[in-house]
């Protein structure tokens, strides 16, 4: 499985709902995928709000298998997005969100490849 794809979460229902679309359209059924930003309950991280699980269940409602949809539960800014879903992680991958938003992720990503992370 050679594509992998970081969908962060955040904002309302219908921009999940976009990159949840775009996610799929580069990642199709083969892709790993990686959600990213739940972590804003982390005393009870089954409690979610609604707009937050559309990516996940978009995916579902494709086709994905539920082994290929991970959970980054810890998240709660860009910098930590980055840092959990490519923790170990090797190779290309893709990040799926708005230009002003993959604009920073460059940013960070240069940042952490410099410092050497």
């Amino acid at each position: 499985m050679d594509k992998k794809i970081i969908i962060p979460s955040g904002g309302n229902f219908k921009h999940n709902l976009v990159r949840a679309k775009k996610g799929f359209e580069i990642g199709r059924l083969e892709a790993k995928y990686m959600i990213s930003g739940l972590g804003r309950n982390k005393e009870r991280p089954w409690i979610y709000e609604p707009h937050d699980l559309v990516i996940h269940d978009y995916l579902l409602l494709q086709g994905v298998s539920p082994t290929n949809i991970g959970i980054d539960y810890d998240s709660t800014n860009s910098r930590e997005n980055l840092i959990n879903c490519l923790s170990g992680e090797r190779g290309t991958f893709h990040i799926v969100s708005y230009p002003m938003h993959l604009e920073r992720f460059e940013l960070i990503l240069d940042g952490l490849q410099r410092k050497g992370k």
